[in-house]
């Protein structure tokens, strides 16, 4: 007699939802009503961004920051996207190192992970210094207010972002 085989019930954790990490953590949205679907728990949500890590990172859409699974899950951050406080050029350097640091320490803690998707991280540091030098550039334009400034800086980062993503 054969013996018969079964079949598993564990369905693949990223399932038709692995985009869920672009922009929320899989388990929480990012506005009311954004996803329809989201992951009951964070150890099922992290589990299923294991398996879409290298897919979400590589999304020609993504634009220049981190897929938001990968702040999450591993911790890598986007301070210069969101600078608190003074957004001068110190502050955004302060912020750009910050972010830079985050990656370094990831490649560190995570080699295997972080050796899956070394392309786009050398992608989102060569995106990070372009936004130090926007900063460096705009702050030094002496007829720039602190408005004006914050104006400028995002939409200079805007700009940068679609023409890159185009």
């Amino acid at each position: 007699m054969s013996r018969r085989r079964r079949e598993s019930k564990r369905r693949h954790p990223a399932g038709p939802h692995g985009d869920l990490f672009q922009d929320s953590d899989g388990v929480t949205p990012l506005f009311d009503g954004d996803i329809p679907y989201a992951y009951p728990n964070r150890v099922l949500a992290r589990a299923a961004w294991e398996e879409c890590r290298v897919d979400t990172w590589a999304r020609p859409s993504r634009g220049i920051w981190p897929p938001c699974g990968a702040v999450v899950y591993d911790g890598i951050t986007e301070h210069a996207r969101f600078p608190a406080g003074e957004t001068r050029p110190a502050a955004i350097g302060v912020a750009v190192e910050a972010d830079v640091a985050s990656v370094a320490a990831f490649r560190e803690n995570e080699p295997a992970k972080a050796a899956t998707i070394a392309e786009a991280l050398d992608r989102y540091l060569a995106d990070l210094e372009m936004v130090r030098n926007l900063a460096e550039q705009l702050g030094a334009d002496e007829s720039c207010t602190d408005v004006g400034y914050v104006l400028a800086l995002r939409r200079a980062m805007s700009d940068y972002e679609m023409h890159r993503c185009s």
